[in-house]
């Protein structure tokens, strides 16, 4: 072969390589960037939608407020809601339980079999308030949790923002165990905001969920003052599960 012929092989198949690769990349890109929303009892029994364009709802089904579980009365409508809508649709629950395992265990007992969502869809808990001064307790109260909804046949996650998580949880342990499985929240400001800045990504290991916004539209109005919706972006897919 010539050297003429061999270099027109070589740009060939260089060209159909990066063909398959940019192709690969943009599939991904599409598939690991769905955004979706967040309800609880304010968005109503039917949950209140952001955009067509939303792939994704997390419902919350209760949590554990004041030493007492309490379930929230929307979670099974606003389930049927979304899969109605054709949404994926998945839970969390307010995670209230500092670092006492004994609360946290009953916690887990009380709210998992009362799980609406598809199993291998995520649970995740909600924890941003009401940690114990112990680090390692708080750690081994979210991993002991983490690991009941995995033996339950559900995808574990744990949402919070970056600041209280480095404040009261060893977040290592928690990737270590479980992989791309935080969804923080991060907010520049509570303008309506429809996509991310990622100028304000809450940089650190393990993330896959974004929530770039508490005004993600304005769903009404309190004494003149505008009411929002939660805004996230899925990083990894992991809303597919």
């Amino acid at each position: 072969m010539n050297k003429r012929k061999l270099r027109a092989l070589i740009l060939t198949v260089g060209a159909i390589f990066m063909a398959f690769l940019l192709g690969n990349v943009t599939s991904q890109a599409s598939t690991s960037r769905d955004q979706g929303v967040d309800w609880s009892k304010f968005q109503s029994n039917s949950g209140v939608f952001g955009y067509s364009t939303d792939k994704f709802v997390f419902s919350q089904a209760g949590g554990f407020y004041g030493g007492t579980n309490i379930p929230q009365t929307t979670y099974a409508s606003q389930v049927a809601s979304a899969q109605q809508a054709g949404k994926r649709v998945h839970t969390y629950l307010w995670d209230g339980v500092g670092g006492n395992m004994t609360n946290a265990k009953a916690m887990m007992a009380y709210y998992l079999p009362r799980v609406k969502t598809p199993k291998g869809s995520i649970v995740a808990l909600d924890y941003e308030d009401g940690a114990s001064n112990s680090v390692t307790a708080n750690t081994n109260v979210i991993l002991a949790q983490m690991a009941l909804i995995k033996a339950a046949g559900y995808t574990p996650m744990l949402y919070s923002g970056k600041a209280y998580l480095n404040a009261h949880v060893n977040t290592s342990a928690i990737v270590k165990a479980y992989g791309n499985c935080l969804w923080l929240a991060e907010y520049p400001d509570y303008l309506v905001r429809t996509k991310p800045d990622y100028n304000w990504f809450p940089s650190m290991g393990g993330v896959a969920i974004f929530q770039f916004t508490s005004m993600y539209r304005i769903t009404g109005y309190v004494n003149g003052v505008p009411q929002g919706l939660d805004g996230n972006v899925d990083l990894t897919g992991i809303t597919k599960s």
